[in-house]
């Protein structure tokens, strides 16, 4: 097992470098410039374990032709004057500009790189010689490249370097961290421990290596936790104990306390710093082994709290231990208070579970998901009755589910299965690994864990066992998979009886509700899907909300839908099930769309997009971007379109998205068509058909009225006749206003008589200004002006289009203004430029950049918080200079209050 960079660099000669492309690249263009005349230098810096020498060494392979000559310093040279440059050049003259000009002379015809690694132990006379020649590499075909170590706290470049270009290695993120981790176990390992031990390792490549080399047979097997720290003798934990020791002893406890507190809050090492020595918690800090991050206290990582945590002598965590329980409130944090006092006073083991158990579960209650799942799981510890062992490992892995630390939840769920022996706690356990598979992996398989849930509960708990199944419909759903989703409704009724409550009608009838609209029996499912609305008001419940908003926006009660979904949202009843409130979020958007609150539905799809990849939910992020999607579809915008369908659409077709997939689809045949490009809208929305691996009868009929207008374009009346008539049904079942309207427009588009196409397009104008979905009244009078167009009736068709412009210019959606504007000049109508000016003049996406920009946020940032193009923000910010008349973000963001 690698124990060093050395160690690593030789791995990654044999297997790839991870997630090190962007280091390379850089490598890549500075070996190029070189080879065209002019070099260059380039600092690698990088904490303990983290690959600099793997990256050195991988990177030097990209130059050949190159003569090369380095050295790797050792610290007992350091304090040797000239020892580095003497085993670079053994046979040259030395002095302070000689390196210089002995790496051009040895150029000749070739460029030539030189390398120092571990820079900070190579002696100063060395050093400065080098940086020297390193300053003036562009002269020549020339380049040097330093390895540095980082400190846990701070950058300890060397002086002599400071100046020049640095490349800080980070972490590897957790997609690449899986990647190195199947490259040194190519065995696989059990559920969940590869997720434990990529946290654990915190994206260094080194842990990550030693921890996989560590694992013992009854680990790998499953049946013992992942471990707690990087091996004993680790160069990492090594490198942590050496801080930790390096600092005054009140400073070292302070440093501690994260580590045996994981939990920590500002006002707690407040008080534990008053009673040790205030001035110890700025020394703690500086260190860098203690992070203070708003209101929470940390260590910088989880590698670095488990090494401190291990290297800790006993009697220093004895102490740290005491201090908490001393600072703490027993009331107010009484899990963690019970905890530290429980280290210090033995106690029975099993009337101490109990007590934890206790205070575990109002944890809990009280929303500290962090806190209850790791009191759980130390009560499970405790227990000496398995069965209770191992509904205190299931609930400690609801928990930690719930606090966003979803391998760790898997792995505990992995430890209690074998202990498990009751079907309910059996049931429970697999309706939590359904739970999980739904929110972030593949929906067929969610649907196995789901109704083998439901099989083991039926007989134990009927409420649990139809939300197995209401749970099981929503992953049929999400895959496209209606078979399945009417079999598990057919079961769901099965369990049916006259002395149900509120909360199972609710779920029964949305059950039945959905599968007959699947089935287009809208006049059975209309009544069942108005009961959900009705019943939802009367229960206060999180779950309850979100099958409300679910069943209204079906209904096409947008109003009723974003009403449940924010309730959802907002919902202080915090259950296992209430994790489906990221779905309600997909609903918030998807309601203020029906509405036509682009901007509203955009700022909802952001949000459930950060809030489903903070916890994990991979499904429910994709969900949100497809929306984002579609927004940007809706408002033409056909590049930030296809960039966010490009980050998904991989995805989408590996886990079996179908609802999401046709969401995209629809999505991108929106766009297509709001730039006229109807042939390739409508192979679009063939791409939603049955048969075709995307084919979803919700997303179909959702996506109805667009597709007729493609289909009308392009001829292909028949088809769209057979999709308007299941439209129709659909919308009239619940007397939709904005979905008439928009069927309407349809019969406007395909009526045979002009009589007829102006009578439906006037009904369209009319329900649209009646429904108040503005935009989509614009869209509609566009349509309608190019009818009349067709008629040769321009002064008809210039009033719709001066209507359609002035909507279009006040919820300022630039393509259809620029669209609209095009239209109006070639009927011969003058089209004035808006008249708003200064900060309401920007769009909703410009000014949601402006802010950000004020914020201090980079175009990068931005791009990632809005899920654009770098491009996107580029353009956007030339328009907000162009409208404010500013030439700076300083002058924006003093414009912004």
């Amino acid at each position: 097992m690698p124990q060093d960079n050395a160690g690593i660099a030789g791995a990654s000669r044999r297997l790839a470098l991870r997630g090190r492309d962007r280091e390379l690249r850089t490598l890549g263009e500075l070996f190029e410039r070189a080879r065209a005349g002019s070099g260059g230098a380039l600092v690698l810096a990088a904490g303990t374990g983290l690959g600099k020498t793997a990256l050195l060494d991988t990177g030097r392979q990209d130059a050949a032709g190159f003569h090369e000559c380095g050295v790797r310093a050792v610290e007992p040279e350091s304090a040797a004057p000239l020892a580095g440059l003497r085993r670079l050049f053994p046979d040259c003259e030395l002095g302070p500009d000689r390196a210089h000009r002995a790496l051009v002379e040895l150029s000749g015809d070739s460029p030539v790189l030189c390398w120092v690694d571990d820079a900070h132990h190579l002696d100063r006379a060395s050093l400065e010689a080098l940086a020297f020649a390193a300053r003036r590499a562009e002269t020549a075909p020339l380049v040097l490249l330093f390895t540095t170590g980082l400190g846990p706290g701070a950058v300890t470049v060397p002086d002599e370097l400071a100046d020049l270009p640095l490349l800080r290695l980070e972490p590897l993120g957790p997609a690449d961290s899986l990647r190195l981790l199947d490259d040194h176990v190519p065995y696989g390992l059990p559920e969940g421990l590869a997720d434990e031990l990529v946290v654990l390792a915190s994206g260094n490549p080194l842990a990550l290596i030693e921890l996989a080399g560590d694992l013992t047979p009854e680990q790998l097997g499953g049946s013992e936790p992942c471990p707690t720290a990087p091996p004993a003798g680790s160069r990492i934990r090594s490198a942590v104990d050496r801080s930790l020791r390096g600092l005054p002893a009140q400073a070292r406890l302070l440093a501690l306390l994260p580590a045996v507190d994981e939990d920590l809050d500002l006002s707690t090492l407040m008080r534990a710093a008053a009673r040790v020595a205030p001035s110890a918690l700025d020394e703690a800090e500086a260190s860098g082994l203690l992070v203070v991050d708003g209101d929470r206290v940390r260590a910088p990582d989880e590698l670095t709290r488990s090494s401190l945590s291990a290297e800790a002598p006993p009697s220093l965590r004895r102490e740290a231990h005491r201090l908490l329980s001393e600072v703490l409130d027993a009331r107010q944090h009484r899990a963690r208070w019970l905890w530290h006092r429980a280290t210090l006073t033995p106690r029975t083991p099993d009337g101490l579970a109990d007590e934890l158990g206790d205070a575990a579960e109002e944890a809990g209650q009280a929303g500290d998901f962090s806190v209850s799942a790791r009191t759980y799981e130390r009560a499970a510890r405790l227990s000496g009755d398995a069965e209770t062992r191992a509904l205190r490992l299931v609930m400690a892995g609801r928990d930690s589910w719930l606090a966003g630390r979803r391998g760790h939840s898997r792995a505990l769920l992995r430890r209690a299965t074998p202990l498990i022996r009751s079907r309910r706690l059996r049931g429970m356990t697999q309706l939590l690994r359904g739970a999980i598979e739904l929110a972030e992996g593949v929906p067929a398989i969610a649907d196995r864990n789901l109704t083998g849930a439901a099989d083991e509960l039926a007989g134990t708990d009927r409420r649990l066992a139809l939300t197995a199944l209401m749970l099981a419909g929503e992953a049929d759903f999400a895959a496209g998979d209606f078979r399945a989703y009417y079999a598990n409704a057919r079961r769901a009724e099965e369990l049916r009886t006259p002395a149900d409550g509120p909360q199972v009608r609710l779920m029964l009838d949305h059950f039945a509700g959905l599968a007959a609209t699947f089935r287009g029996e809208h006049g059975t499912a209309v009544p069942s899907l108005r009961r959900v609305v009705r019943l939802a008001e009367a229960v206060d419940d999180t779950a309850s909300s979100v099958w409300a908003s679910q069943a209204a926006f079906v209904l096409g009660d947008a109003e009723g839908s974003l009403r449940m979904a924010t309730r959802a949202l907002t919902s202080s009843r915090e259950q296992p099930v209430a994790l489906l409130a990221s779905w309600a979020g997909v609903y918030q958007s998807l309601s203020a769309l029906l509405l036509d609150r682009y901007a509203a539905a955009e700022a909802s799809a952001l949000e459930g997009l950060r809030t489903a990849r903070a916890l994990g939910q991979r499904n429910f992020a994709i969900s949100h971007l497809s929306i984002l999607t579609l927004v940007a579809a809706l408002q033409g915008d056909r590049h930030t379109a296809r960039m966010r369908l490009d980050a998904t659409s991989e995805e989408i077709a590996v886990r079996g998205l179908g609802r999401t997939g046709a969401l995209s689809s629809w999505a991108i045949a929106c766009a297509e068509l709001a730039h006229g490009r109807h042939t390739d809208a409508l192979a679009r929305f063939s791409s939603m058909a049955p048969g075709s691996g995307r084919g979803n009868v919700a997303m179909r009929a959702m996506a109805a009225p667009h597709y007729v207008e493609a289909a009308a374009r392009c001829g292909r009346r028949e088809t769209a006749d057979r999709t308007l008539r299941m439209f129709d049904a659909w919308a009239h079942s619940a007397g939709s206003l904005p979905r008439i309207a928009l069927s309407h427009r349809c019969h406007a588009l395909l009526a045979e008589h002009d009589t007829d196409a102006d009578w439906h397009f006037r009904e369209a104008v009319r329900l649209h200004r009646d429904a108040g979905t503005v935009l989509e009244l614009a869209k509609t009078e566009l349509l309608y002006a190019q009818w009349l167009r067709g008629r040769r009736k321009p002064r008809a068709a210039r009033d719709h289009l001066a209507e359609a412009l002035r909507i279009f210019e006040q919820y300022r959606v630039p393509h259809w203004v620029e669209h609209t504007s095009a239209q109006l000049r070639s009927v011969g109508a003058p089209v004035r430029a808006a008249a708003s000016t200064g900060l309401e003049a920007l769009t909703p996406k410009q000014a949601e950049i402006a802010r950000l920009v004020a914020e201090g946020a980079t175009n990068r940032e931005i791009a990632a918080r809005l899920f654009i193009s770098r491009r996107t923000v580029d353009h956007h910010l030339r328009n907000i200079f162009a409208t404010l008349g500013i030439r700076s973000r300083v002058q924006l963001s003093r414009l912004l209050p």
